[in-house]
């Protein structure tokens, strides 16, 4: 009796926990790299937070004097100059660590952050419609997000008060019981659309980045590859959506330990001073200074479990098989042949 053929794969897909510990692996074994790209990104996010502290300030915001005024509006100006360049400092990081991790994954050993960028600047036109494209998504997905979160609310808040105002409010236990399942059922629904919403706009965000990033060729079809991305979004949603759930709560504790002695410290002082007092100008500039740094840190955990997941995505949906492997070494004519 025959057999039909087996599929050699040459990469396991593997479960989203898999994912996410690989991820911080990917991370160690190249951290000095990772943070050199990070350095610059850092430093122009920490001194925009900075300004923002100052701005902020409830007593720099109360002084009045000509001099103060004129340091308040240059540090205004500051401000809005240093956007652009962390703007452009966060796009070139973020296509940076996913080329360089792509790579990373897949050679035995990692490339040059040079020859990354020489990709990236190839395709740096690409990759900037493609973000200006990508920012308007965004903004008409977050509003349809506050629209569904405050429908949402309002719905059961009317349904509440309406129940409240009837005299099912006043019936047996059962009513109440049913009630109170009816209003947690309709808060769960509109979580979970909500967490649905959050997780698609987060994958078309990035996923289009990623497949530009990571393209082998040095040209790419700017549709076919923002096509091709969205195609992979939608054939691997529900398990997306585990992944961002799953990432969203492990980068919360990991980020919680990352912040807790300033929000430690900022307790104590703020305990000391008097809770009712205004927090003063140097507890936020110690905040947002320390967040800086924190979100510094944890930025590429996100890009390299993001990389990790779109390989993964690539595998169940294209079949990564041992053949595509070899083929994509050597061309078929210098194969050798396989034994009678």
């Amino acid at each position: 009796m025959s057999t039909s053929p087996t599929r050699s794969i040459i990469y396991q897909p593997q479960s989203i926990l898999m994912l996410l510990s690989r991820a911080w692996n990917l991370v160690r074994l190249n951290l000095k790299k990772v943070l050199l790209v990070m350095l610059p990104l850092t430093l122009l996010n920490t001194s925009l937070h900075f300004l923002i502290s100052l701005l902020s300030s409830s007593s720099f915001l109360t002084q009045t004097t000509l001099p103060q005024l004129q340091t308040r509006l240059l540090i205004l100006v500051g401000s809005f100059a240093l956007l652009i360049p962390t703007a452009i400092a966060s796009m070139i990081s973020v296509c940076l660590l996913c080329r360089f991790f792509y790579l990373a994954l897949l050679q035995e050993h990692p490339p040059s952050m040079k020859e990354c960028l020489l990709h990236l600047k190839k395709n740096w036109l690409q990759l900037t419609g493609l973000i200006l494209l990508l920012g308007l998504v965004l903004f008409v997905m977050i509003l349809v997000d506050i629209i569904v979160f405050y429908a949402g609310f309002l719905f059961i808040a009317l349904t509440v008060g309406a129940l409240m105002g009837s005299n099912l409010a006043v019936g047996n236990l059962f009513t109440k019981v049913m009630i109170g399942v009816s209003i947690l059922m309709i808060g769960f629904l509109s979580l979970g659309l909500l967490t649905c919403l959050i997780s698609l706009q987060w994958f078309l965000s990035n996923f289009p980045l990623v497949a530009i990033s990571t393209a082998t060729s040095e040209k790419p079809d700017f549709w076919k590859t923002l096509s091709g991305s969205f195609t992979l979004i939608f054939k691997n949603f529900p398990r997306l959506i585990g992944f961002s759930i799953c990432g969203f709560l492990l980068s919360l504790s990991m980020l919680s330990v990352l912040l807790s002695p300033v929000i430690l410290w900022m307790g104590i002082e703020q305990t000391r001073l008097g809770l009712h007092q205004t927090v003063p100008l140097y507890l936020q500039t110690a905040w947002n200074v320390w967040n800086s740094l924190a979100n510094g840190l944890m930025m590429p955990y996100y890009i390299s479990a993001l990389i990790l997941m779109w390989y993964d995505c690539q595998v169940r949906s294209e079949g990564l098989d041992l053949q595509l492997w070899l083929d994509q070494l050597q061309p078929k004519a210098n194969l050798p042949k396989p034994d009678a």
